[in-house]
């Protein structure tokens, strides 16, 4: 009895070697392949503000978060810069004559993010009055954005990029 089983066990052992196309004389090497690492996007944090004049510029905080998954805040920003000079690569074609009386600052700008982070910005007015405009532009395009309005406003934008 146990030499019939033993007979069997050996039969299946031969057809599942010929059967994966080994023999008992030939190994068989299996190729690893890495998993890619993952894609990178470019990533620009965009904060703007309206009314700016000569004299009064808006002011907010800013909590973003970073290439490396923390979390970063500026308080106190002053925004100075015409929105023309932020904006003006990533919205081809815009009239930015609308946009005259509004100011803006890159808060962080990133070459290589990793696409599978959370991009997040969010910001707070600082005064009284006002706009408060957040955007994330990703690969030079205008990805998420979000206003507020009014006192002490808060305002974000936030995702997984998926696209």
């Amino acid at each position: 009895m146990k030499a019939k089983y033993l007979m069997l066990f050996l039969i299946l052992i031969l057809v599942s070697n010929l059967g994966l196309g080994c023999s008992s004389s030939e190994i068989k090497e299996e190729v690893m392949v890495a998993k890619p690492i993952s894609e990178t996007i470019y990533v620009r944090y965009v904060v703007m503000g309206y009314p700016a004049s000569e004299i009064v510029n808006p002011e907010v905080s800013v909590t973003y978060n970073n290439s490396q998954g923390g979390t970063e805040q500026k308080n106190g920003l002053i925004l100075k810069e015409n929105s023309e000079l932020i904006l003006g690569d990533t919205v081809k074609g815009f009239n930015f004559e609308v946009l005259k009386d509004w100011r803006a600052e890159i808060i962080a700008e990133y070459n290589y993010f990793p696409r599978d982070e959370f991009l997040y910005i969010s910001a707070q007015n600082q005064k009284d009055y006002g706009l408060i405009r957040v955007i994330i532009v990703v690969n030079d395009s205008i990805w998420k954005s979000g206003n507020c309005e009014g006192e002490y406003c808060i305002v974000d934008a936030s995702g997984y990029y998926d696209k």
